[in-house]
């Protein structure tokens, strides 16, 4: 398959560039810093937040690649005080952090739906095309309520986008919304309970279709998860 992920630098987007060079899977990926093309696959230059060079990303890949299967929507950020921000008796209304909020909201929600949207041409000439969001159990309003804070809403609001999106392209592309796990990657400061290659291998199995996906929200070994 032709696989491209976003973020694929560091953390799981650099797992899952491993993982799918490993199966034989064609790889690109975008990174926000261009390192140049190799043994990793091909590497393209993209900040998910920047509209120009999300499609000049686009139209480079399709001068590699005359279609593409599966899209990762990958990239993502998390407020540098995700742990405090729930201190005992911290107003959350008062001390919302306005400019996280925009920044998680460029990054995790708009991101996601930006790239989908240049790339869909390319999709669309794919065989059996899969678009796949790695979001969040923190995006789960069953779970936590849709917790009151940046990175929460951010998730939330992609999980909200994720399922509207496979409603509307039913029969045309299979679209999943991802919780990978609580991992140990860079953005979570090395704290989680699995490696980013155990959900880099969950996540090829249910591409691949060794793994049946439960539902449009599910984790990396394609569980349901509560919406």
């Amino acid at each position: 398959m032709r696989i491209f992920v976003t973020g694929a630098a560091r953390g799981l987007g650099a797992a899952l560039m491993e993982e799918g060079i490993r199966r034989g899977h064609k790889m690109a990926g975008g990174v926000r810093v261009l390192h140049g093309e190799g043994p990793e696959g091909l590497i393209l230059p993209m900040d998910v937040t920047n509209g120009g060079q999300v499609k000049r990303a686009a139209a480079a890949l399709a001068a590699h690649w005359n279609a593409l299967d599966v899209l990762i929507n990958n990239a993502g950020v998390i407020q540098p005080d995700f742990d405090s921000y729930f201190a005992p008796g911290r107003d959350a209304i008062s001390a919302m952090p306005m400019e996280e909020l925009e920044r998680l909201t460029a990054v995790n929600f708009m991101g996601p739906i930006r790239v989908t949207q240049a790339f869909w041409p390319l999709l669309q000439a794919g065989e059996r095309p899969q678009i796949l969001h790695i979001t969040s159990e923190a995006g789960s309003i069953a779970l936590n309520g849709a917790l009151f804070e940046p990175y929460s809403l951010s998730k939330t609001a992609m999980n909200v986008a994720a399922r509207r999106m496979a409603e509307v392209l039913k029969g045309r592309a299979r679209v999943l919304a991802i919780h990978p796990g609580r991992m140990r990657t860079p953005m979570s400061g090395g704290q989680g309970e699995i490696e980013a290659a155990e959900a880099a291998r969950g996540i090829f199995d249910l591409i691949e279709g060794h793994t049946k996906a439960e539902n449009w929200f599910v984790d990396y070994l394609g569980r349901r998860m509560p919406e």
